[in-house]
């Protein structure tokens, strides 16, 4: 990527905008399925001077068109609901131009709330933890029907029957594979689903971890990659984050969201332990078909694959979660974790 490349594209897209210039372009990425290069833009705009600062966010993958419209279209319903989300200003989906999709919007100046958490300046007792889970149950309480483009398209849809869509999806890709212990996991949730009482439909992140909230000088807080956003029971996005904490922080910090996320919404989470094992089939089924598949042909940028191969020893947690709640040894699964 070069900023000359960049800068012809803006100029062409912008015809109203005058002497476009792009500057101080740097590649940031750290997720598992885009490239993020942060910019400046100086343009002159109705007889005015105007700096933006500015991020490019690139996808990956067969279905890179359809991630940019996706994440596109969240983000801007999401500011329009006042949502704090970067504000967003162009989508490409074609990959002419630049070499793949992609999306241009606002620059968070700031930290994550993980490097916040991880400083050594950082008070336990802080606001954090609390400010985190306010962030995720008002995600949560939020009418679902404010971001999505055409709310009919839902109708009839309840979250018992997008769980199972999900449960579905990844039963398809474990089949793919051919890995006969996801499947058992499979059934096992399938067979459970009929006991659950499932919540009301939220919209839900499906990746809320602190990496993922930025913090502005100001103390404003933004949630960012929106790709795995759905409309899903609540514990589904809850129990994805509690297992994030469990694997990569400990039972500690797993605990402390989740009872901090009690507290905000003012009601206990029932059941949380089938939306782990939902969660426990996810990741482990994104690991097996990551170490069998290759990683184009599976959306993720390049390196990403490496990455969550060296991560596979961390994620043998999720076997022992699965093992606990419904029995399932899973012999094969330890064995290809193991390495």
């Amino acid at each position: 990527m070069h900023s000359k490349d960049l800068e012809f594209y803006l100029r062409n897209r912008n015809s109203d905008w005058k002497n476009i210039r792009v500057s101080r372009l740097e590649e940031i990425t750290d997720g598992w399925e885009t490239e993020i290069y942060s910019f400046d833009s100086s343009s002159e705009r109705e007889d005015q001077q105007t700096a933006d600062k500015l991020v490019l966010r690139m996808y990956s993958g067969p279905h890179a068109a359809d991630k940019a419209a996706k994440e596109f279209g969240l983000l801007k319903h999401l500011h329009k609901a006042s949502y704090p989300v970067p504000k967003v200003f162009l989508i490409e989906k074609e990959s002419s131009h630049l070499g793949r999709p992609f999306v241009i919007m606002e620059r968070i100046e700031g930290n994550s709330m993980w490097e916040l958490l991880e400083s050594e300046e950082y008070d336990p007792d802080s606001h954090l933890y609390n400010l985190f889970s306010t962030l995720f149950h008002n995600l949560h309480k939020l009418d679902w029907r404010l971001i999505v483009e055409n709310p009919k398209e839902f109708r009839g849809l309840n979250s018992k029957r997008a769980a199972m869509n999900w449960i579905e999806k990844f039963e398809t890709r474990a089949m793919e594979i051919r890995e006969k212990e996801l499947l058992d996991i499979t059934k096992w949730l399938k067979m459970k689903a009929d006991t659950i009482e499932f919540d009301e439909l939220s919209a839900t992140h499906n990746d809320f971890h602190p990496a993922n909230i930025l913090i502005d000088a100001n103390g404003n807080p933004y949630v960012i990659d929106w790709t795995a956003a759905d409309l899903m029971d609540y514990r589904v996005d809850l129990a994805w984050t509690l297992l994030l904490a469990k694997v990569y922080i400990g039972d500690e910090t797993r605990d402390t969201i989740l009872r901090e996320y009690e507290s905000v919404s003012q009601k206990s989470v029932e059941d949380i332990h089938f939306f782990e094992v939902f969660g426990c089939f996810r990741r482990l089924t994104d690991n097996l078909v990551t170490i069998s598949t290759d990683s184009n042909d599976i959306g993720l940028r390049e390196g990403a694959a490496e990455v969550i191969q060296e991560q596979l020893t961390q994620n043998m947690t999720l076997v022992d979660i699965v093992q606990e709640q419904t029995g399932l040894e899973l012999l094969t699964i330890r064995k290809l974790m193991a390495g």
